[in-house]
């Protein structure tokens, strides 16, 4: 579904203020930069900058990343082996990051640098794992929390390892990073059941 003009030029002009923000930091370090200068880079007035983001932190992070609807519906409510599914869902995740590799690099350069943006990095992860948990609940309300919070976090780390060797060039694709990640799983999984 296309979203209409005017949701477009709010994505983007979110965009453009976190990417101004991010290239600020890698300029001039991020406890150097003022939500004017960002206003000014993003080429809008800093009224604006607070329609859209609180302060500089939440700028550099961004529109927060969410699991699609269509993701977080095929774990609630698919049919196909759990492990597929999932799979699945994580690859529609990651497919909306796509064009998003400037981003990430430079918001993962920040986490390694500012414990404020790594909190907030980890707040929204916690998040997405958390919408995991509750889909997992709906396909299988037998299994139990501390299991549903186990997957959850283990599906979050095979995302997060594909992300990184992406951002690395370690794999040409998002969908090529995933692959190996879950394959890499997999093997410890047989490992240890082993």
């Amino acid at each position: 579904m296309k979203l209409p003009l005017r949701e477009r030029r709010k994505i983007q002009t979110a965009l453009d203020i976190q990417r101004a923000t991010l290239a600020l930091a890698q300029e001039v370090g991020f406890d150097h930069v003022t939500t004017e200068a960002i206003a000014e880079r993003a080429g809008i007035s800093p009224r604006t900058f607070f329609n859209y983001y609180t302060n500089k932190e939440a700028a550099a992070v961004g529109i927060k990343p969410h699991f699609p609807e269509d993701a977080l519906n095929l774990i609630a409510n698919g049919t196909g082996a759990i492990c597929a599914d999932l799979y699945t869902a994580l690859g529609i995740h990651l497919d909306q990051l796509v064009d998003s590799g400037d981003i990430i690099e430079a918001i993962g350069e920040l986490w390694r640098e500012n414990s404020r943006i790594r909190w907030l990095m980890d707040e929204v992860i916690e998040e997405m794992s958390g919408d995991l948990e509750t889909a997992l609940a709906t396909r299988q309300p037998d299994m139990s929390p501390q299991l549903r919070k186990a997957l959850a976090t283990w599906a979050m780390n095979c995302a997060g390892t594909a992300i990184k060797s992406w951002v690395r060039k370690d794999d040409a694709t998002l969908s090529d990073a995933l692959a190996r990640s879950w394959k890499v799983q997999q093997d410890l999984a047989c490992f240890l059941a082993a």
